[in-house]
C-alpha cells in the first residue's frame, strides 16, 4: 500500500512549540511507516517552516491571519494522486495498533478513524519516555485529529468546510455529513494522543467562534439533499 498512501498533515507555526511537536509526528510515523509519503502544508502570509527530515513540505500564501484548516487541507487533497490518504493534525499521536488495524480496514470503506477515545493530552518529553501512565484526558471521544480515506471519497463527500475559521466545529459539521450521506465508516477501538501546545488569542476570538457556531448549527438542519445541493455533491 505505500505507493498508494499519503499523509496530509495541516501547519501553521504560529509559536516553536508548533514545529517541535511537529518534528514528533513525522518521527512518530516515519519509524512505522518509513515508505509512507508525508506530504505537510504551511498556509501563512509567508513561511515560517523550516524544510525536515522525512517529508515533502507545500507552502500555500494567503491573506488572512487566521488558520484556515480546511482550506489548508484541501489544498493539498486535490494535488495527491494516491488511492488513500491520512490527514493528520501536526500536534497528534496515533496508536500504532489502532492504525495498523485501520490501514487493513480501509479498502472496504470510505473513512476509517484509528481511534475511539478517550483522548489523553500529553507533552513531548512524556511521549519521548513513553510515559502515558499520567497523562491528562483531553476529550472522552472526538472526531479530530486523524483519519484514513479514499481519497476519491474524500472528494465527493465535498472535502473540508473552508467556512470554519480558525479552530473549533469542521471535524464535527465533517463527521455529521459524511454520516448523513450514507458514506462506510469505521472507527477502531483505542486511545489518541495530543501533544501540548501553546495557544494564541487568535484562536479564542469571539468573532470566529460565533461564526463557526452559526455554520455547525446550519449544517446540521440540514438532510442528505440540502447538503448535497450545498457542497455541489453530484454522487
Amino acid at each position: 500500500m505505500d505507493e498508494s498512501f499519503e499523509f496530509i498533515i495541516p501547519i501553521r507555526i504560529d509559536f516553536k512549540d508548533r514545529e517541535d511537536n511537529l518534528k514528533v509526528v513525522v518521527e512518530h510515523i516515519k519509524s512505522r511507516y518509513s515508505g509512507f509519503v508525508i506530504n505537510v502544508i504551511e498556509c501563512d502570509t509567508k513561511s515560517k517552516l523550516k524544510q525536515g527530515i522525512g517529508f515533502t513540505k507545500y507552502f500555500y500564501k494567503v491573506q488572512f491571519d487566521y488558520f484556515n484548516r480546511s482550506y489548508t487541507i484541501n489544498r493539498l487533497a486535490d494535488f495527491c494522486k494516491s488511492k488513500y490518504i491520512c490527514i493528520c493534525d501536526g500536534d497528534v499521536i496515533f496508536d500504532y495498533d489502532c492504525f495498523d488495524q485501520a490501514l487493513h480496514q480501509i479498502e472496504k470503506f470510505d473513512f476509517v478513524f484509528p481511534y475511539t477515545g478517550p483522548i489523553y493530552n500529553i507533552n513531548i518529553q512524556q511521549y519521548l519516555q513513553n510515559d502515558f501512565n499520567n497523562a491528562d484526558i483531553y476529550a472522552v471521544t472526538s472526531n479530530s485529529g486523524v483519519f484514513l480515506c479514499n481519497r476519491q471519497s474524500f472528494i465527493n463527500a465535498g472535502l473540508l468546510n473552508e467556512n470554519f475559521k480558525g479552530w473549533g466545529g469542521v471535524e464535527e459539521e465533517f463527521y455529521f455529513r459524511v454520516t448523513k450521506l450514507g458514506f462506510k465508516i469505521k472507527r477502531i477501538s483505542g486511545p489518541l494522543y495530543h501533544l501540548n501546545h501553546f495557544r494564541k488569542d487568535i484562536f479564542k476570538n469571539k468573532k470566529l467562534i460565533e461564526n463557526n457556531r452559526r455554520e455547525l448549527e446550519k449544517i446540521k438542519c440540514m438532510n442528505m439533499f440540502q447538503l448535497k445541493k450545498y457542497y455541489n455533491i453530484s454522487v
